[in-house]
């Protein structure tokens, strides 16, 4: 009888075993979930989504979309041309990134993302564009915190370039988007800076990594922020014609203190202006582990503070509806 019983229990644990390892293996890798672990129906993520605008620069962008499990394949049906959606982004100058008709799948495991996308996805007109989808795609995945790099696969194949010869052979990181290229930053040793400038149309931030043959620091970056834009580029300087660094430094309090003279007074004729240009400062110089928040003086005399704003309205740029 014992010997019945031992053998009964080993048969079970047979088939409980089997059943267990399919399980594992059909079983997709988990997205993403709240950090209480519960997905409430209906709520609202504010998720950052990168399009494409109207002069080939890669914008990121904020918008709220229902929160799902899968909220990272969501986020990729947001990147969708749909008849409504296309209308909000052409407000601003925007484009979408993936065909209406494309196809995504996408699993996440151990900090890789596996996006799997139709044949049809990704069609561009050239190689600048195409590669600004990609960027876009890894952009958008890579603002999870679950996703370290994103590896694109076309009908469920790995494929070492698209149509237009952009590699997506292997796994992509998010790399420096909108790289300018200036002939005077290929003298000495390049650094890399992110700037912030807004588009003449449409008033949207576009994000610009510039290279430039000087040590990285504030003075350096805001410098570049005043010099503005490179010629023909479609971006506008926030700042008025004439404005100087008087001085900036950081204090103590992780406040970058910035004095301007006195013609950055024109920023009073436009309180947008006024908004817009904390906006960048603070955006600009995010990527400073010591600084937090910018207070900006001009001849010495207090002007804005961005601590006095909530950061509800600094967090995110470019929202869209």
């Amino acid at each position: 009888m014992i010997k019945k019983v031992v053998v009964l229990i080993c048969v079970l644990m047979l088939v409980f075993s089997l059943s267990a390892c399919k399980k594992d293996k059909d079983e997709e890798p988990y997205e993403e979930i709240p950090v209480n672990g519960v997905i409430d129906s209906g709520s609202m993520r504010n998720t950052v989504l990168y399009f494409e605008d109207e002069y080939g620069y890669v914008v990121p962008t904020m918008r709220q979309i229902v929160w799902v499990e899968g909220i990272g394949k969501e986020s990729l049906e947001n990147l969708k041309s749909d008849a409504n959606r296309n209308i909000s982004l052409g407000e601003k100058g925007l484009l979408p990134i993936l065909s209406m008709d494309a196809k995504i799948k996408l699993t996440i495991d151990e900090g890789v993302a596996r996006c799997n996308l139709s044949s049809d996805a990704l069609l561009a007109e050239n190689f600048v564009h195409e590669k600004n989808k990609v960027d876009a795609i890894i952009n958008t995945l890579c603002e999870f915190e679950s996703i370290d790099c994103v590896q694109i696969l076309i009908d469920g194949q790995i494929i070492q370039t698209l149509d237009n010869g952009v590699f997506i052979g292997d796994p992509l990181f998010q790399e420096d988007l909108n790289v300018e290229t200036m002939a005077e930053a290929a003298i000495g040793d390049e650094g890399r800076i992110i700037l912030y400038f807004e588009n003449d149309n449409t008033g949207i931030l576009v994000p610009v990594t510039r290279l430039v043959a000087a040590d990285i620091n504030v003075f350096t970056v805001f410098n570049e922020l005043i010099r503005g834009p490179k010629d023909d580029s479609g971006l506008n300087n926030i700042f008025p014609e004439g404005t100087k660094l008087l001085d900036i430094k950081v204090m103590d309090d992780k406040v970058l203190e910035v004095n301007l003279s006195k013609e950055a007074k024109g920023l009073k004729k436009t309180p947008q202006k006024e908004k817009m240009l904390l906006v960048i400062l603070t955006k600009t110089f995010e990527q400073f582990d010591n600084i937090d928040n910018v207070r900006i003086l001009i001849d010495g005399k207090p002007y804005l503070d961005s601590a006095k704003e909530t950061m509800a309205t600094l967090s995110y740029i470019n929202i869209i509806d």
